[in-house]
């Protein structure tokens, strides 16, 4: 976008990601801390930070990823005025969600999408889903071509022959892991909704019938929607239960697995099993 001509500012929760993020693109940041869960007075105070940054940089264009993100940021834009506002809608948390919560992250994507001048899908399937739940009409809310989420880099960092020859047994090494081992591996956040539940319970059953079997998960475990505590506790004691964590550098993982699973409950437009 920069070489289009566009100066790109972004607007995030804090971290050194972040910060990291910046420096690698060379574009000023704004660190806004949003909670993923439903918390009115924290998000009244996020609403106002990212107000004070769309007045102080004054874009033409607002471009929101997230509910929380979307919201927030679609309601701030309209307060400033932003000439061109766009959301951007990566799945629909509302679907596993039940009672009033359902109810209130329904009414958020309605406002989002309402304060949008545009929506934008990642995939086909979360277009019709939307449209579906009354969340936007039609002809406000599109899909780029088959659908995308990040993109995935297959002629470069996730083509298998750009790797070194010894990647797999390397980390295999390296997180300490049999080379001769069955690798189950998962790549995403340690929670509920990403059904690590029913993962751990047929890893349960997968760790009796397959001695040689392994389970890699690459991923933080989040205190927001945590597993149980004996679901976290049996996956931290497992000696055959392998957690490398953050990793964003996923290509040497993805090599060292033999099968990737990805249990979720819902997905707008999974990237690792592209990544994979």
């Amino acid at each position: 976008m920069q070489e289009r001509g566009f100066e790109v500012h972004a607007v995030s929760s804090p971290g050194e990601e972040l910060h990291a993020f910046g420096r690698e693109q060379g574009v000023p940041v704004s660190a806004v801390t949003m909670e993923r869960r439903i918390t009115p007075l924290r998000d009244m105070v996020a609403l106002a930070l990212i107000y004070r940054v769309l007045r102080r940089v004054r874009p033409t264009v607002v471009h929101t990823h997230t509910p929380k993100g979307g919201l927030l940021g679609m309601i701030a834009a309209w307060l400033a005025r932003t000439p061109v506002r766009v959301y951007h809608l990566r799945g629909l948390p509302l679907l596993s969600a039940t009672g009033t919560k359902r109810l209130l992250l329904r009414w958020a994507d309605q406002l989002a999408c309402r304060l949008a001048h545009q929506v934008i899908c990642v995939s086909h399937s979360i277009r019709d889903e939307a449209i579906q739940e009354g969340l936007c009409p039609p002809e406000k809310i599109k899909v780029l071509l088959g659908g995308s989420g990040n993109g995935v880099d297959a002629t470069g960092r996730f083509h298998p022959e750009r790797l070194a020859k010894d990647v797999r047994c390397a980390t295999r090494r390296h997180l300490g892991i049999p080379a001769a081992a069955t690798v189950i591996g998962f790549v995403g956040r340690i929670v509920r909704d990403k059904g690590i539940v029913e993962l751990a319970e047929a890893w349960e059953r997968l760790r009796e019938e397959h001695p040689q079997a392994r389970l890699l998960l690459v991923g933080p475990f989040e205190p927001q929607d945590p597993v149980p505590t004996e679901i976290d506790a049996r996956l931290r004691e497992d000696p055959r239960v392998h957690l490398a964590g953050t990793d964003w550098n996923t290509p040497p993982l993805y090599a060292a697995m033999d099968l990737v699973v990805l249990p979720t409950y819902r997905e707008g437009f999974p990237n690792v099993p592209l990544e994979a």
